[in-house]
C-alpha cells in the first residue's frame, strides 16, 4: 500500500493506493482545524456602578432608623471587648504597686472586678440587640425583595419565560435575594466591627 500526503492550509488529503483485496481506490480528506491564536474569551465582571449602589441601598431605606440603632449598639459592644486589656492592665497595676498594702489592693480589685462585670453585662446585651435587629431587617429586606422580584417576573411576556431555565428564576427568587439582605446587614456590621477593633487596638497600643 502506499500513500501520498497532500497538505494545504485548510486540510490534509492522503491518497491511499488500495491492494487487489480491497474495493476501489478512495481518497481521505482529513480535515484540521486551525488553532486559533486568540485569547479565550473570558466573561468579563461587571463592576457596580453608582446608581447600582443607590438601588441596593435603597433597599435598606425603610430599616434605616433600626440599623441606626443597630450601628450604635455596634460600637458599644466593640468598645466593651476592647476595654478587656485595658482592664487586665489595671489589674496588673494594682497588683503591682499596692503589693505592700493587702487591704487596700482587695477593695480597688473587688471594686474593679464589680465594674467589669457591669461593664460585660451591658455588652452582651448590646451583642444581643445589634444581631436581632440586624437579623430581622436582613429578613424583612429579603421578603421585600423576593416580593419585588416576583411580582416583575410575573409582569413578562410568554417568550421571555422561553428563554430562561426555572432554575435561574427559582435561584433568583431564594439564593440572591438572600445574599442582597445579608450583604446590606451582617456583612457590614461584621465590616464596621472589624474596623473598630483594629482602630480602637491601634490606639492602646500607641497610647501605651
Amino acid at each position: 500500500m502506499t500513500s501520498k500526503v497532500t497538505r494545504s492550509q485548510s486540510y490534509v488529503s492522503i491518497n491511499v493506493a488500495e491492494n487487489t483485496n480491497s474495493l476501489k481506490r478512495s481518497r481521505f480528506h482529513i480535515f484540521v482545524r486551525k488553532v486559533s491564536n486568540q485569547k479565550s474569551s473570558k466573561p468579563k465582571e461587571k463592576r457596580l456602578s453608582r446608581a447600582d449602589l443607590v438601588r441596593l441601598f435603597s433597599l435598606a431605606k425603610p430599616e434605616a432608623w433600626k440599623l441606626m440603632g443597630a450601628v450604635c449598639l455596634l460600637f458599644i459592644s466593640s468598645a466593651v471587648t476592647m476595654a478587656v486589656p485595658f482592664t487586665l492592665g489595671k489589674v496588673l497595676d494594682i497588683i503591682y504597686t499596692n503589693s505592700d498594702n493587702v487591704e487596700e489592693a482587695r477593695s480597688k480589685m473587688n471594686r474593679l472586678c464589680g465594674i467589669l462585670i457591669a461593664v460585660f453585662i451591658v455588652g452582651g446585651i448590646c451583642n444581643f440587640g445589634r444581631v436581632y435587629i440586624m437579623s430581622t431587617s436582613g429578613y424583612r429586606m429579603t421578603q421585600s425583595l423576593r416580593l419585588r422580584v416576583f411580582s416583575s417576573v410575573l409582569k413578562q411576556e410568554q417568550g421571555w419565560f422561553d428563554t430562561r431555565p426555572t432554575g435561574e428564576l427559582i435561584n433568583r427568587l431564594s439564593s440572591d435575594t438572600q445574599i442582597v439582605g445579608q450583604a446590606l446587614t451582617t456583612n457590614i456590621s461584621d465590616g464596621l466591627r472589624s474596623t473598630i477593633m483594629v482602630l480602637a487596638g491601634s490606639g492602646m497600643m500607641v497610647k501605651v
